[in-house]
């Protein structure tokens, strides 16, 4: 049939014809896919951003052989600067890692207790006490905030769990707490009634906020702080664009630039103000108004001298 595929030592090749009757092989695979309908896909769970533990800053620490710097004014009392997130950061973490849970307000604490989260922040950052006394002070102020929000994030955790006993409940530990007579007391201390009311009173004051915080870990003074450096110029390159700022800003950069940098912001301010030479006829212009306006109070003045 296939001269081609003949040898002469080898018998002809047959081929025989796929059998094309399958209908009930099919009716029944319809019939069962009818019947149980399409399977859905399971959805995978979202990735989300895990908390802070610190490496990436323990990382850097370790590979430049020292310390990150952090700013933190007396009259401010709180970090700004490029390392001020770091250093919010890595005060959670230090709370998250060796805060006890089974207290219930932050001055139940002791200092003994406090002692590691200390020692962990004085290994990622220069922290001068004995310069800048205020600094543990910055610190005492932010740790219950952040010990506040650790708790949060557990009773969160903890409410979907509500349709378990409670035996389940606390079997069912969170990841972050560290110890399981910790989890026994925060769920014994979420089903008691002083908490209940507690939380019920701090909901509906928490509903007639109307404006949240909106720029993540960098606190709002640490934002303004950038926004003053850029306005005087410390933080400003060349590559960025006069869109940011407004029009009284630009004359005060144009003040402190050479001949160069004007030119090369003329042809940046193009789009908005015409060509270089349309420039300068405007500026030849509001200089002519201006003569115009000085002669006529010279001559008011003078007829003004005549007439006495």
């Amino acid at each position: 049939m296939f001269p081609y595929l003949q040898h002469n030592n080898m018998p002809p090749v047959t081929v025989h014809p796929r059998p094309t009757s399958s209908s009930s092989n099919d009716s029944s695979r319809n019939d069962a896919t009818t019947e149980t309908g399409p399977q859905p896909i399971p959805e995978r769970p979202r990735k989300r951003r895990g908390p802070t533990q610190g490496f990436q800053t323990a990382r850097i620490v370790k590979v430049t052989q020292k310390k990150l710097e952090v700013i933190i004014e007396k009259e401010d009392m709180r970090a700004t600067g490029p390392n001020a997130p770091r250093f919010a950061n890595e005060i959670g973490a230090a709370v998250r890692q060796y805060a006890p849970l089974n207290k219930i307000r932050w001055k139940d604490v002791t200092d003994a207790e406090k002692s590691p989260m200390y020692s962990r922040l004085e290994n990622m950052f220069v922290l001068d006490y004995d310069k800048r006394h205020w600094i543990k002070e910055v610190i005492e102020n932010d740790m219950p905030i952040r010990f506040k929000e650790f708790r949060y994030e557990l009773h969160e955790f903890y409410e979907t769990l509500l349709d378990l006993p409670m035996a389940e409940r606390k079997a069912k530990k969170h990841d972050q707490v560290l110890n399981q007579e910790y989890w026994d007391f925060l769920c014994d201390y979420w089903e008691s009634e002083a908490f209940k009311n507690k939380s019920k009173r701090n909901a509906t004051n928490r509903s007639k906020l109307t404006h949240g915080h909106c720029s993540g870990s960098r606190s709002f003074l640490n934002t303004q702080t950038m926004g003053l450096e850029k306005i005087n110029g410390d933080l400003m390159t060349k590559n960025e664009d006069d869109d940011r700022f407004s029009t009284w800003m630009k004359c005060i950069r144009y003040e402190s630039m050479n001949e160069k940098e004007k030119n090369r912001r003329y042809r940046i301010s193009y789009n908005r103000a015409g060509t270089y030479s349309q420039i300068k006829i405007k500026k030849h212009r509001q200089k002519d108004t201006h003569e115009e306006i000085s002669g006529s109070i010279a001559k008011s003045e003078q007829e003004r001298s005549a007439k006495v």
